[in-house]
């Protein structure tokens, strides 16, 4: 199911508040270089680099409704130029869909937040998860995303500030490096974050040996550690990763959508 206006319009107390205490989550995961806020609208800049986790703006507020057609134009747009996208959670303000519309903007991703809790009793697989360096491992994530190489330095510059307890972990199996993954822990909740697999090892089930492996992990961790449970954003398109994490037992919390104009 894709969040909409319509979705908005059925709200709970209950439900927006885990919604901000996972915004916050994500927030603290995903780093910026720069951020503001307008109100409760969070503005993110990360110039340089190709993503719109780190460059949007995203209204935290369902009644922080006022003078949104200058808001947009004043933290989306620089001298007139588009620049970055508006992240639009069910925290949005309702008026706000309807402002976008009636300017030409639509949405161009849709994204779905996922919980997994209690931790599941599961036994690991044969790839193996070792910790290493933040240095190298930005190094391997900009490998198998197929970024250039000079957007290691970025990532190294956005991971050093994760605020939580983040682990780098480098995947391997057969004695060859699969993929790469980060966890954060922050008080118990723990994200799943840039989970990778090596592009032309990519279709052979290996992303589901990780998962499984690191889950079981993460479980033998939480008996020192009490970890409440395991959160992770997909996009909806991406169907194989979808169905990856549903069989695992995540079940999707909400979803949140990238908006444009002339989409």
């Amino acid at each position: 199911m894709v969040t909409t206006e319509v979705d908005n319009r059925e709200r709970r107390s209950t439900t927006l508040a885990e919604i901000r205490r996972l915004e916050a989550l994500s927030t603290r995961a995903w780093p910026t270089e720069k951020e503001f806020y307008d109100g409760v609208w969070a503005c993110r800049s990360t110039p340089d680099f190709p993503s719109a986790r780190v460059n949007s703006v995203t209204p935290l507020d369902p009644d922080d409704n006022k003078n949104l057609e200058e808001r947009v134009k004043r933290l989306c747009f620089e001298n007139g130029v588009y620049r970055r996208p508006l992240r639009l959670t069910p925290l949005a303000p309702i008026e706000l869909f309807d402002e976008l519309k009636q300017n030409g903007w639509a949405n161009f991703k849709d994204v779905a937040v996922m919980a997994l809790e209690p931790l599941p009793h599961i036994s690991g697989s044969d790839v193996k998860l070792t910790a290493i360096g933040i240095e190298d491992y930005c190094k391997l994530t900009v490998r198998n995303h197929t970024h250039e190489n000079r957007y290691a330095e970025i990532y190294f510059k956005l991971l050093k500030r994760i605020k939580g307890k983040p682990t780098f972990y480098e995947l391997q199996r057969d004695d060859r490096v699969i993929g790469n993954i980060i966890t954060v822990n922050d008080f118990g909740q723990v994200g799943l974050i840039d989970f990778a697999i090596v592009p032309d090892l990519r279709g052979r089930g290996l992303g589901g040996l990780a998962l499984q492996s690191l889950m079981s992990t993460i479980r033998r961790k939480s008996v020192d550690v009490p970890i409440e449970r395991l959160w992770l954003q997909v996009e909806t398109l991406n169907s194989a990763a979808w169905r990856l994490y549903t069989a695992a037992g995540f079940k999707t919390i909400y979803h949140y959508q990238y908006w444009r104009p002339g989409v």
